[in-house]
């Protein structure tokens, strides 16, 4: 179990380093900034429970994953995004937490 922590761990700094290189190259951008037809790539995650970031990485949200906005609730909420060939729905405040490189 230690080392499965340890694994962790240190997934957890890479993504947090992979993050803050975005973040200072300027190129990063949180989801809720984007729009419908929008293409990005998830370069990471800010702010969200290690619960919810689990549950997105299961999902295929994975660094380096490219996703397109495909759809906005006429009231903003959900957002669809197609993300391997599927789609999948968000919470718009939930999905504000993933990090994303606009293409």
């Amino acid at each position: 179990m230690l080392y499965q922590s340890l694994q962790d761990h240190i997934i957890i700094k890479c993504e947090q380093l992979s993050l803050l290189y975005f973040m200072l190259s300027g190129s990063a951008v949180n989801f809720d900034k984007l729009k419908r037809g929008d293409r990005a790539r998830v370069t990471g995650f800010d702010g969200l429970s290690d619960a919810y970031r689990s549950r997105l990485l299961s999902l295929g949200l994975t660094p380096g994953t490219e996703i397109m906005i495909a759809h906005i609730a006429p009231l903003g909420d959900p957002v669809e995004i197609i993300v391997r060939g599927f789609r999948l729905s968000l919470r718009r405040h939930e999905a504000a937490g993933v990090v994303v490189d606009k293409l």
